[in-house]
């Protein structure tokens, strides 16, 4: 795999995505505001289930995402955030 993640016998999904988004944004330090806009949750109850991997695994894998995304999901992220504001 390009990324290092091994997915056999793992079922991705939109929930996944959604996850693993919120993880990568609260690492970066996004708002609470901020995440929910970029996730489409609607109360920060909701998203606090998001923020935290379940396991080391988890983390790992959300770093390794961010990491082969690097700056390209950085500027995807600022322009989601801009658009939002204007």
């Amino acid at each position: 795999t390009y990324t290092g993640i091994n997915l056999d016998d793992r079922k991705i999904s939109n929930n996944s995505g959604r996850k693993t988004l919120v993880q990568i944004l609260k690492r970066l330090n996004f708002s609470n505001t901020e995440c929910m806009a970029s996730s489409r949750h609607k109360s920060e109850q909701g998203l606090a289930r998001y923020e935290q991997p379940e396991t080391e695994m988890q983390y790992n894998n959300a770093m390794k995402l961010a990491q082969t995304f690097g700056l390209k999901l950085q500027l995807i992220i600022m322009k989601q955030h801009q658009q939002i504001l204007y």
